[in-house]
This record gives structure tokens, sequence and C-alpha cells, in this order.
């Protein structure tokens, strides 16, 4: 029905810095392997560089256009996902803490929004912006099919939360 896709070859442009690894993390993948990192969101910044998360040390990287990895925050937190809104602050989804926002030139990280109304978030995990400047996150914790209740909640710029 389709034709197979085209392979692509993959290389390496970066590597974690031993500097920035935790051997012996407790923290175990699924093969039951300790873990020292756990990267995710990558995203491109207005500066042209890629930062991306450590989740298990609660860190934000940069991979600068000279392919140097730099710490640009490190706070006590699960961040998991990134997005860059207007004005070229980052914004967080971050499993611990609920929804953060990070400076990314003196890399101080604050709680935006740390739970719904009168009730916790069960996890955040990845958020996006729209053409209108709403954000939209997913609160899904540790649910999935034995649990449905997880939620996607949108945030507009007025501060209004809702869940979607």
């Amino acid at each position: 029905m389709f034709s197979p896709p085209e392979r692509v070859a993959a290389h390496a442009v970066a590597r974690l810095p031993d500097r920035f690894r935790r051997p012996g993390a407790t923290w175990l993948n699924p093969d039951g392997e300790s873990l020292d990192s756990f990267l995710e969101a990558p995203v491109i910044g207005p500066d042209g560089a890629l930062y991306f998360v450590d989740v298990l040390n609660g860190r934000i990287h940069r991979l600068s256009t000279g392919d140097e990895v730099d710490a640009v925050a490190e706070y006590d937190g699960q961040p998991n996902g990134l997005k860059f809104g207007r004005g070229g602050r980052l914004y967080i989804a971050d499993f611990k803490n609920g929804l953060m926002q990070c400076d990314v030139t003196s890399g101080v990280v604050a709680p935006l929004l740390e739970r719904a109304g009168e009730e916790g978030f069960k996890g955040l995990n990845d958020l996006i912006f729209d053409r209108t400047g709403r954000l939209s996150f997913t609160d899904q914790g540790s649910t999935g099919l034995q649990d449905p209740t997880g939620r996607v909640y949108r945030l507009d710029e007025a501060g209004d939360l809702r869940v979607r």
C-alpha cells in the first residue's frame, strides 16, 4: 500500500558531558537499568540554540550553535516539556511542580501554576502554544488505559485556566 520510507543516516552532534551525569541514580528505565540522565523536550530558542531537559536531574540544558552543552538551570523538579513563548520566556511542563517558567539569561526557574484551582496536578508532561498565544498542556501523571483521568488544560493570556 505504501512504499517503505527512505533511509536516513543519523549521526550524533553532541553528547551530554560527564560532568552533567549522575551515575548510580535511582531512576530505572523499563529494562531495569539505572540511568544517569534522561533527556527530553528538544526545542529551538530565539537565539538559535537547542534547549532540552534532563528530567532525572532537574536540569535545562542548551546546545549552542558551536555544539557545546551547558546547563541553563538546575532546580528541584522534573522538567518534562519545554516551549518558548512570546518575549522569549521559556515555559516548562514539570512533572513534580506544575507549570514553570525559566529566564534563560539568569537561569532563574519560578512557578507559574502549581495547581488547577484547589486540585493538584497529576504530573505535567508536555505543552504547546497556539497561534493566539494560548498555552495548552497535558497533565497525565501515571494515568493510562488503567486510569483514564489524565487531562489537557488551556491557559489563556489573561490567566484563565480551563480543562479542554
